[in-house]
């Protein structure tokens, strides 16, 4: 804590490093730090709760069907999950499922957990690729400080030759983007 004294008295205010941790879903949060001046979540604070997003959410195949789950870490009330998922179809179409979308048949929530049900929305054999974006939005300024992007090619390659990749992306160009295309579990993501 910082104390200034002045003619009136003792003013004291709180230094950036106090304030209060909250946990959510084990990601350690202090509004005082992981917080910028406009109410966006930090890049770094960001990025945790992104790859334990991306970490949560899966292409399944049950019983001859195929799905999309997922579960939402908690997060600080003031944030709101957004989630953009495009299937590239081999046929030329792209299937947008969202938590933003005003079309039923590819509405998924956001918060919680959810089963989306594509069956019949997809020919699992038309898939050409996945392109996933996540990020966590200032419910009252709708803005954040960047996005986690996924794109797995089924059959191909992405532009940079690779046929898979995970990188987080700055709102800011002036800040490069985070590769974490090593270390992500694309087999336990993309199961159809």
């Amino acid at each position: 804590m910082t104390v200034y004294i002045t003619t009136a008295g003792v003013v004291q205010v709180s230094s950036p490093e106090e304030g209060e941790i909250r946990y959510y879903d084990g990601i350690a949060f202090n509004p005082a730090t992981d917080v910028d001046e406009f109410g966006r979540m930090t890049i770094e604070k960001s990025q945790e709760f992104l790859l334990k997003m991306a970490d949560q959410l899966a292409f399944v195949k049950e019983n001859g069907r195929y799905y999309i789950v997922g579960e939402y870490p908690e997060i600080p009330e003031e944030f709101e999950w957004a989630v953009g998922i495009g299937i590239n179809l081999k046929s030329g179409g792209r299937r947008n499922f969202s938590t933003l979308t005003a079309r039923k048949e590819y509405l998924i929530p956001n918060e919680g957990s959810f089963k989306k049900d594509t069956t019949g929305l997809i020919d699992i054999n038309d898939i050409d690729s996945f392109g996933i974006t996540i990020s966590v939005l200032n419910k009252d300024i709708n803005e954040d400080l960047g996005i986690l992007e996924i794109a797995y090619v089924i059959d191909g390659t992405l532009s940079d030759g690779n046929d898979r990749r995970v990188a987080f992306v700055p709102e800011s160009g002036s800040i490069p983007q985070i590769s974490y295309t090593d270390s992500f579990n694309f087999e336990k993501m993309f199961q159809w």
